[in-house]
């Protein structure tokens, strides 16, 4: 028993695959605010021009 956990103590494959998630992890991030950012100056910029359809008619 000793051996295995031992054993399982000094794998580094673990590692890997838990910093490898990591990275995944803070990379949807950084697309979730990259597009949460766009969609809301997207927003604000079809809101300016329904506005000036408006204003002018159309």
């Amino acid at each position: 028993m000793k051996r295995l956990l031992t054993g399982l103590w000094y794998e580094e494959h673990g590692a890997t695959a838990v910093e490898y998630a990591a990275l995944l992890a803070l990379i949807f991030l950084a697309v979730i605010a990259g597009v949460a950012a766009v969609g809301e100056q997207t927003g604000t910029m079809f809101q300016n021009a329904t506005e000036q359809f408006d204003a002018h008619g159309m």
